[in-house]
C-alpha cells in the first residue's frame, strides 16, 4: 500500500522497470539453459507484480485526486 508522494513516485518508476524487462523477456529467446516454461514463468512473475504496483498506483491516485 502507497501511503505517500514518494513511495507512489518510487512505484511508478518500479512499474516502468517491470514493463522493461517484460518487454525485454518477450523479445528474446530462453537461453538454452533455460527451459521455456522456466522463461514462461518468469515473464507471469513480472506481470503479476506489475499488476500488483499498478493496483496500488492506481489506488493512491484514485485516493489524491
Amino acid at each position: 500500500m502507497i501511503q505517500n508522494e514518494r513511495q507512489y513516485r518510487i512505484a511508478k518508476a518500479e512499474a516502468r522497470k517491470f514493463e522493461e524487462a517484460i518487454a525485454s523477456a518477450r523479445e528474446r529467446e530462453p537461453t538454452p539453459e533455460v527451459h521455456p516454461r522456466v522463461h514462461n514463468a518468469l515473464i507471469e512473475a513480472l506481470e503479476s507484480e506489475l499488476a500488483v504496483l499498478r493496483e496500488q498506483v492506481d489506488d493512491y491516485e484514485q485516493e489524491h485526486e
